[in-house]
């Protein structure tokens, strides 16, 4: 392919993501997610969780169609967003006991250059420096799920409120993060 059909694709691809027709955004997901999908699967070598990572991606990539930057295009930057993806679900699932084939140093040194991995701790310290901006409540609650990697269910009975405000809590200080970060590539993916 030319540099001329790559800014062809691309701005092609941009426009279809900014669309609000689900039609168009339902053509980026067809001519992306198996290629998606296949290099998640190749990470965590399990269907479902490859399934999770990129339709979270997907997820998150139409809730955020107005604001989300790509510089170079869009294929590249979800490429690095099942990179990110992969990594945060491993962390998440190891904190639970779950165990991967392998582990997260093996998967940070095969996906990520050091320039990528200096950018993904900078985020990370990012988005704990803006989660301490966040009132006292949704710290708790956010950093429970987090951090802790607790389900709603479990945080609402530690905190003695119901699983309804947990997920009120969620939302708010989900939505607050992305505002805040949504000058920063890769962050939508890891809050």
């Amino acid at each position: 392919m030319d540099d001329h059909s790559k800014t062809d694709s691309f701005s092609g691809d941009s426009a279809l993501l900014r669309s609000d027709d689900e039609r168009n955004f339902r053509l980026l997901y067809d001519r992306y997610w198996k290629d998606l999908y296949q290099k998640a699967m190749s990470r965590l070598d399990n269907s479902s969780d490859a399934e999770e990572v990129v339709q979270d991606i997907f997820v998150s990539l139409w809730n955020n169609r107005y604001t989300v930057v790509v510089e170079e295009s869009l294929r590249a930057y979800l490429f690095t967003a099942v990179k990110y993806a992969v990594i945060k679900k491993v962390q998440r699932e190891q904190a639970r006991g779950r165990i991967f084939p392998l582990n997260i140093e093996a998967i940070e040194q095969i996906t990520l250059s050091n320039e990528e991995m200096l950018y993904y701790k900078q985020l990370e310290a990012l988005i704990d420096s803006e989660v301490q901006l966040l009132p006292e409540r949704m710290q708790e609650v956010y950093r429970l799920s987090r951090n802790e990697h607790l389900r709603n269910n479990e945080i609402a009975k530690q905190l003695n409120i119901s699983e309804q405000t947990v997920k009120n809590i969620l939302s708010e200080s989900l939505k607050r993060l992305r505002a805040r970060l949504s000058d920063y590539k890769f962050a939508i993916f890891l809050v």
